[in-house]
């Protein structure tokens, strides 16, 4: 147990594996958060369907009903406790192997199964009520799958794993004993102190542990637990992994390719058409992606913005900012990462939103720039490269110019500060 919090540590300190744990933890959070905005959906769809069950058979609306403060069985299936939820319902944190149904919409929905088995048969007939049987029965399918998925998500997660571990380390680990009876005593304390949203550990009973045995067996389980989450973590960390490494990977072949193997040709081609090198030099690197599997479409229009070369049927939304440039031109280059910056953040939250963005910089001539190679954005990451085609003439022992170097500081956008007040002696 002390060493999960260790292997943590060192996961985080690796930048592109932060990065991507970064990515789990805000995607588990949105996980939870798409689950109940199409919970608040049905659950207005819910309510149209009590008011025309009410309206169908008035004499069933009992809505006015007294109930008591804790909700037994025999009051749990009035409309009172139907329009006491939507007043007072509190969405607890899903529990991360629970396979129960915690929504609202589900709630309400069970309340008008009741009602409706508890019809008289021979009153349940007609158009209307066909169709609103009908409409019930396709809200309650549709909510049904919605749940199924959700828990299929819980149960196979990396993301809601990572929480889980990170949530139980921060609070079932005495930062000062780790002792066995210290790590026992605190976990029944976990229910209350989780984040909103994220998932709930389960406390075996902890109050009824006695004997050093039932603490043995109440920690194996604990340990056996953490494992089953640390294999779901691995193997989705392996796949990020290498779908990130793979896709740069293929840039930086690219980027041999053209250095060692293409130069010459792909110099005079942007040489002989310099008002279109820049497209021709992104069309190059966007033939070089489709013959190597990828289906790069340049410059398309996503969400009003627009990106030099973006893949979004790849899982990660591959995104490429290409520039140019035959003398100096470093105002021009930091201006284009702003502008990389700018639209990559403003996908962020769309259905187009970047995990992965590469900033191509083709040298034809002029100052050799020295970029960071990885610069962390906001939920993304950027991959710098700086790929040469000056010719001969301008590289080597004759030609070779002193190196710039554009800094990180200089990419990276400026934070606002506020202006202090000036004051009145």
């Amino acid at each position: 147990m002390r060493q999960l919090q260790r292997s943590l540590d060192l996961l985080s300190r690796e930048p592109r594996i932060r990065a991507i744990l970064d990515d789990m933890q805000r995607e588990a959070h949105e996980m939870v958060a798409e689950l109940w905005k199409t919970d608040d959906q049905t659950t207005k769809e819910a309510t149209e369907l009590k008011g025309e069950f009410v309206r169908l058979f008035p004499d069933a609306d009992d809505s006015n009903a007294k109930i008591p403060e804790v909700v037994d069985p025999a009051s749990f299936g009035t409309f009172a406790n139907f329009e006491r939820l939507l007043k007072k319902f509190r969405r607890d944190k899903p529990n991360t192997y629970d396979l129960k149904d915690e929504s609202l919409t589900g709630t309400l929905l069970r309340i008008l199964d009741l009602k409706i088995k508890a019809l008289d048969p021979s009153r349940v007939s007609g158009n209307e009520v066909e169709a609103f049987l009908k409409r019930f029965h396709n809200l309650f399918n549709r909510h049904r799958r919605v749940h199924a998925r959700f828990v299929d998500d819980k149960l196979t997660s990396g993301s809601v794993a990572l929480h889980a571990i990170r949530n139980y380390l921060s609070v079932a680990l005495d930062p000062v004993g780790h002792s066995l009876d210290s790590l026992l005593e605190r976990a029944p304390k976990f229910s209350t102190s989780v984040p909103y949203g994220m998932p709930e550990y389960d406390l075996h009973d902890r109050q009824n542990i006695r004997s050093d045995s039932d603490k043995a067996k109440a920690l194996a389980r604990d340990v056996s637990e953490q494992k089953a989450r640390l294999h779901q973590l691995h193997e989705e960390l392996r796949l990020r992994i290498g779908s990130r490494l793979s896709l740069v990977g293929l840039i930086n072949r690219f980027q041999h390719r053209c250095q060692w193997h293409d130069r010459d040709r792909l110099y005079n081609l942007a040489e002989n058409n310099s008002k279109r090198a820049e497209d021709l030099l992104t069309a190059e690197l966007a033939l070089w992606l489709f013959d190597n599997g990828m289906s790069p479409v340049p410059k398309p229009m996503m969400a009003g913005l627009q990106p030099d070369l973006t893949d979004p049927s790849f899982k990660f939304n591959l995104y490429v900012e290409a520039k140019q440039y035959s003398k100096g031109a470093k105002p021009y280059l930091i201006k284009g990462f702003h502008q990389l910056w700018d639209t990559v953040s403003g996908l962020q939250g769309t259905p187009y939103e970047v995990h992965e963005a590469f900033y191509i910089v083709f040298r034809r001539g002029g100052p050799r720039y020295v970029l960071p190679p990885l610069l962390q954005g906001e939920g993304w990451t950027a991959h710098l490269r700086l790929i040469d085609i000056a010719p001969t003439s301008e590289r080597g022992s004759k030609g070779a110019q002193k190196p710039e170097v554009i800094s990180a500081e200089e990419l990276l956008p400026k934070k606002k500060t506020k202006k202090k007040k000036k004051t009145k002696k």
